[in-house]
């Protein structure tokens, strides 16, 4: 699991809201201790040029179905995460993705981002989208503008040179910009990300 802590714009929030965006990838190194915090790796690092994070906060578990965990051992985790960097916005995986560990994670974050926690004003959840990856339809309702910045999210994505595959593969530089466009197209912008609202404090 890897958890980033980004000073980034945010509507309605000052220019510089904190956010924490976590999300899973299986670890490159066999036989680490499960949720033993470690210094972000090769791949993590080839991306912070190109990103905003204030810190990278790594955690890695087996990836997959080994990786099961009891429930309140990855929700501690969470919510250690979320007191040390205290965000304002929190975007995690969608709920409904096929892989064990990212609804796993889905869940332990909505245990850590309860209400009472009263400094999280939004959490949004975001999709994979990888084909097959859904066990059903992703249907967004926050839509943010990228088309300034998307240059930047591909040479973050090509950063992680062992994810990123050749067309028409989903994780290839094409289907990332045609998603894009799909996403922009349903809000009459350009290029967009997009997201489904899990809560928001107004």
């Amino acid at each position: 699991m890897r958890c980033s802590a980004a000073a980034v714009p945010s509507p309605g929030m000052s220019a510089k809201a904190r956010s924490l965006c976590l999300r899973c990838y299986q670890s490159l190194h066999a036989g680490l201790d499960a949720g033993v915090r470690r210094e972000p790796d090769e791949r993590i690092r080839g991306v912070q040029p190109h990103s905003e994070c204030e810190k990278d906060l790594l955690f890695k578990f087996p990836g997959g179905w080994s990786g099961y965990r009891p429930a309140e051992k990855n929700e501690r985790c969470a919510l250690g995460v979320v007191d040390e960097v205290r965000p304002q916005f929190v975007f995690v995986n969608n709920q409904d993705d096929v892989n064990d560990d990212h609804r796993r994670l889905f869940d332990s974050t909505l245990v850590a981002t309860r209400p009472i926690n009263r400094y999280i004003k939004k959490v949004l959840s975001y999709s994979t989208f990888e084909f097959g990856q859904l066990r059903g339809p992703f249907t967004p309702n926050v839509y943010i503008d990228i088309t300034g910045t998307f240059e930047v999210k591909i040479k973050a994505m090509e950063s992680f040179v062992s994810e990123m595959r050749s067309y028409p593969h989903p994780r290839s530089p094409e289907i990332i910009r045609a998603l894009a466009q799909k996403w922009g197209s349903e809000v009459g912008i350009p290029l967009a990300e997009a997201f489904k609202l899990i809560r928001e404090v107004v």
